[in-house]
């Protein structure tokens, strides 16, 4: 009796100490295959930044003048001619032939031409003309409409006296005073020349001052398939070596592990007694 006693207190220690050392395991392959969370990745392109655009008043208030009549634009912008009044043009030259096309100093060169803008005082769109920069060359402009740039309707964009301190927006006027105006022939014209702004849209419609942010493509590169797949990989968590490379279940472990510690109770009160 007194034996059997002993047997059933070294199971139950065994038991009991095999369930604790159990769950200590258990706790432990939990916290180690916790599935890690996923590195923030930003999916948003930049953006390709705003269009500056120049605004240039034509005929404003009955005056025959551009307002402003100098100004500077970087490359890649914008300068936006509205016509405000009257029946006025944008027309390209030369600074030493003021009031003559540029295409009739340097046939090489188009350069650009808006045609004849009349305002009505019914109508509520404004005519616009609008030229993009395509490099920092001075680009001379006067307007064509009967003695207006003898008179001063003259503009300079890029003005350059560093290059040619003679070069002067009033030494332009100068030359222009003295000058005759050659009237264009034909609609307007783009310009194309090296040398010039290349016209964006000649129509009544004003755009938009800023520029559209850039869209992300829908067609994915060669290598985004490889990456998508390695990226996805690296966030599965790898298993516990202890789970995966032993043969035998946990519940098998734990009869083995209550046998085990019961055998070693039954020594210790062997010995005891």
């Amino acid at each position: 009796m007194h034996f059997s006693a002993i047997l059933l207190s070294s199971l139950g220690f065994g038991y009991v100490f095999a369930q604790a050392k159990g769950n200590q395991k258990n706790v432990t392959s939990a916290a180690s295959t916790s599935t890690p969370s996923a590195p923030s990745t930003s999916g948003s392109a930049s953006p390709k930044g705003q269009v500056k655009v120049h605004v240039v008043r034509v005929g404003a208030n009955a005056a025959t003048k551009f307002e402003p009549n100098r100004l500077s634009a970087q490359v890649g912008e914008m300068v936006q001619f509205q016509f405000a009044g009257g029946n006025h043009t944008i027309a390209q030259s030369t600074f030493d032939q003021p009031c003559v096309p540029i295409s009739m100093v340097n046939p090489k060169v188009t350069g650009f031409y808006s045609g004849y803008m009349p305002v009505s005082a019914a109508n509520d769109m404004m005519p616009t003309y609008t030229i993009m920069i395509s490099d920092l060359t001075p680009i001379w402009i006067y307007c064509a409409q009967g003695q207006h740039c003898e008179k001063g309707m003259l503009m300079v964009v890029n003005e350059n006296v560093q290059a040619n301190a003679s070069r002067t927006l009033e030494n332009f006027s100068a030359l222009a005073a003295k000058a005759v105006t050659v009237q264009m022939k034909g609609d307007a014209g783009p310009g194309t020349g090296t040398n010039a702004g290349t016209p964006v849209s000649p129509d009544g419609n004003i755009p938009k001052p800023s520029g559209a942010s850039s869209k992300p493509s829908g067609t994915p590169s060669k290598n985004s398939g490889k990456d998508s797949k390695s990226n996805s990989s690296s966030n599965v968590p790898e298993e516990d070596p202890d789970i995966s490379s032993s043969p035998i279940s946990s519940s098998g472990k734990t009869s083995v592990n209550i046998v085990l510690f019961a055998l070693i109770g039954f020594s210790t009160f062997a010995f005891l007694i």
